[in-house]
């Protein structure tokens, strides 16, 4: 049975109950007709049926055990986005916490989001929906939500938080940009020419709009090999600069290339382009073989002496590499390239005991500088 008039309110500290002052109505309030709601700042309201509504606020704080905690949500947000997911532990509090049998119903076992703009301190709710769970005292499980920002929430640096049962989770901050907040790309200058061996550079700049101001991470594609692209520093966050570095190595054949910048931020992205021309080094070079004749039986190894010339200034790195020796032949050249367009290496010969006999004609190709010379051995194997 319902109890009679007058209500009484008492606070439950988890072993004794404390009586505290009652509402002007308690004296001629039945308690069914009283109702009980926990709001998200932790105060109750209370409601009877009449136009009085009254706020309790208790004294003292929540045990850090019964938080909710965040362990991933995205750290920007786009005013008036919708399904923006968030995950963490103990979203469903640890009761259904308010109920009154089948009369009224309010309970708060689910996540509320809040942001706290940090300039103005002005507090905005997020609409959530799509809980993973509904069920209470979770634990360390990983549960989620999805939220929806509003659209007229303030930009800026910002604190957000979930909410169950009254008791907040850590804040966590994040930055609130417009709908309309985005960037773009810019590359000056745009086209760039390098000699082999050398680098050349360009400045990548990042325009924003809107109070954009999540990192935009650069990389580069569309450079052919031997060329190496670096940016410094490798991220912009909000409007800014780096320095595009485009190292080009001596062997790299001359031509222009087009490579793509591209900056992404979350699930933006954007894209400008730097024209590469890479141009020779002046002048030629010759290659020579010393013995040109080498005889080597089934199981040995021999050797041989390749020397690069440099003529009419030639000083770019030349890559040697041999064809045409039989199956069961090995060369190998050490060192594998000569630096500086001048100087010898060590033609190593290894034949396996299964090679087939014979003489045959090895070359030996030399590539730098956009520059291709070759020479021969023969091989004659016993």
């Amino acid at each position: 049975m319902p109890s009679p008039a007058p209500a009484h309110f008492y606070e439950w500290n988890g072993s004794a109950l404390t009586a505290i002052n009652n509402p002007p109505n308690a004296s001629s309030t039945p308690s069914f007709v009283g109702h009980l709601l926990g709001l998200p700042n932790g105060q109750i309201m209370y409601t009877d049926f009449t136009t009085d509504v009254e706020f309790y606020t208790p004294v003292g704080t929540f045990n850090t055990a019964w938080q909710p905690t965040i362990t991933s949500v995205a750290s920007t947000l786009t005013a008036g986005s919708t399904n923006n997911s968030i995950s963490g532990t103990q979203f469903n509090g640890l009761s259904q916490a308010n109920a009154y049998g089948d009369d009224y119903q309010d309970a708060t076992n689910y996540p509320l989001v809040r942001i706290t703009n940090n300039a103005t301190s002005h507090v905005f709710y997020c609409k959530t929906h799509n809980h993973s769970t509904m069920g209470i005292a979770t634990g360390s499980t990983i549960v989620s939500t999805k939220f929806d920002v509003p659209s007229g929430i303030e930009t800026g640096t910002s604190l957000l938080v979930v909410i169950a049962n009254g008791i907040p989770s850590a804040a966590v901050a994040v930055a609130i940009t417009s709908s309309s907040s985005g960037f773009s790309l810019s590359a000056n200058p745009t086209s760039v020419t390098v000699a082999q061996g050398a680098s050349g550079t360009s400045t990548i700049t990042s325009t924003t709009t809107g109070g954009f101001h999540t990192p935009v991470v650069l990389s580069a594609s569309g450079q052919p090999s031997g060329v190496t692209v670096t940016f410094n520093p490798t991220s912009i966050t909000g409007a800014g600069t780096s320095t595009m570095k485009m190292a080009v190595g001596a062997s790299v054949v001359p031509a222009t290339y087009t490579i793509t910048v591209t900056g992404k931020a979350g699930s933006t992205t954007h894209t400008t382009t730097v024209s590469l021309t890479v141009t020779g080094t002046t002048g030629s070079f010759t290659l020579a073989a010393t013995p040109k004749k080498v005889t080597v039986a089934r199981g040995g190894r021999g050797t041989a002496k390749i020397t690069a010339t440099p003529s009419g200034g030639f000083n770019s790195t030349i890559a040697l590499s041999a064809s045409g020796q039989p199956a069961g032949v090995t060369v190998a050249f050490v060192p594998s390239s000569i630096v500086g367009g001048s100087g010898t290496a060590a033609m190593g010969i290894k034949v396996s005991s299964t090679a087939t006999t014979g003489t045959f004609t090895i070359t030996i190709k030399g590539t730098g500088g956009g520059v291709t010379k070759t020479t021969t051995i023969t091989l004659t194997i016993t």
